[in-house]
């Protein structure tokens, strides 16, 4: 199993690395022309906090704030990033994060261990409660991303070809 955003994960994958990814859109198909796409489900980018944050627990932060605070975001050349990135300037604002990380394991880490305000995708963090870190309540909403399942071609036909020949008598 690989945790790397969208662009290095299709790398690998039509590399032979891995044989499916599980990323977010978009995926541009004239570089990519021999991936076949499946949407599986949409995703939500959401605002995360350790125990040091704990004063804005019960507070509604508005894009302002949560935009001075210390945010720990994945790198630049995510699909989440540039999402988020383009929300904040849509709104005259422009991130200017503490931190720049490649997987949501280090920024889930960060948040616990309080180097930072951390953007994740909720969908992928479903033990928020179990762990030391919580989600920020704010007065706006992360535009809503679509995920896909995605594969190049010839792994499908490989993995097909091998399940029929298991499957022989």
């Amino acid at each position: 199993i690989v945790n790397r955003v969208t662009n290095e994960t299709l790398k690998r994958l039509i590399a032979g690395k891995i044989d499916i990814a599980f990323v977010s859109l978009p995926i541009d198909k004239s570089k990519h022309p021999n991936v076949e796409v499946k949407e599986i489900g949409k995703l939500h980018d959401i605002f995360i906090a350790g125990s040091k944050y704990d004063h804005l627990k019960n507070k509604t932060l508005s894009i302002n704030e949560i935009a001075s605070l210390p945010l720990a975001m994945l790198e630049p050349k995510s699909n989440t990033r540039y999402n988020t990135d383009l929300f904040f300037q849509s709104h005259g604002l422009k991130l200017n994060p503490e931190f720049e990380l490649g997987s949501y394991d280090l920024l889930f880490d960060f948040a616990e261990k309080n180097l930072g305000i951390a953007c994740i995708t909720e969908e992928f963090s479903k033990s928020i409660g179990s762990k030391n870190v919580f989600k920020l309540t704010t007065d706006f909403l992360l535009p809503e991303r679509r995920s896909k399942d995605v594969w190049v071609a010839f792994c499908i036909w490989h993995i097909c070809f091998l399940l029929r020949c298991w499957t022989m008598p």
